[in-house]
């Protein structure tokens, strides 16, 4: 695990620790035609980045193919013990876990196994646990994690509407500024629907 987490990037500051169920490439939503982006024909971001050549994307491919691994075959106590272990002995303090930068929920045992670990995360370290997810058709009203629906109310934490180039704001969505580091609004317990321009 220690070499599958990541902390922070252009967008999200090194104080949020990032973990992928899935590369975009193998995304559940995807294969079930749950996704939203790419139903409307807009190209999917996470996609992008493991097709774009200056970024290494062989090397993205492996690191997201390695975590899916990792999580499908990993006990969640075992899971657990080495983000604590992890934790423990960061110098940076980690508030957030960011779950899903790319991919989605397999199923509804991801969801159970992940609100167990967000759980035990909140509890010892108040780290927050949060992401999005197209899996409208998953049940996150027990989870012990923040989640928005993308394009759908089944989240537990309002939802994400995707804006193409020149689509308005509905009213009272909170519109992203585009980057985690000058906003919290999707880490936090609001229930707000956030509108995001395509990236």
């Amino acid at each position: 695990m220690k070499k599958l987490l990541r902390y922070g990037n252009h967008k999200i500051p090194k104080t949020t620790a990032i973990f992928n169920m899935s590369s975009a490439k193998r995304c559940p939503a995807k294969k079930l035609n749950l996704c939203p982006v790419i139903a409307k024909g807009i190209p999917c971001y996470a996609r992008k980045t493991e097709k774009c050549r200056s970024m290494g994307y062989d090397m993205i491919v492996k690191h997201r193919t390695r975590q899916e691994k990792y999580w499908r075959e990993t006990d969640v106590y075992n899971i657990i013990g080495d983000l604590i272990s992890i934790f423990k002995s960061k110098r940076v303090k980690i508030n957030l876990f960011r779950f899903n930068e790319s991919g989605d929920f397999h199923d509804q045992l991801d969801v159970e196994k992940l609100s167990l670990i967000a759980e035990v995360l909140k509890k010892r370290f108040k780290i927050t646990t949060y992401g999005y997810t197209s899996r409208s058709d998953l049940d996150f009203s027990r989870a012990n994690f923040l989640v928005k629906g993308s394009e759908h109310d089944k989240g537990n934490n309002g939802r994400v509407q995707i804006l193409d180039k020149g689509e308005s704001v509905l009213k009272g969505y909170y519109i992203c500024p585009g980057s985690c580091k000058t906003c919290t609004m999707c880490s936090k317990s609001n229930k707000r629907n956030i509108a995001i321009r395509r990236h």
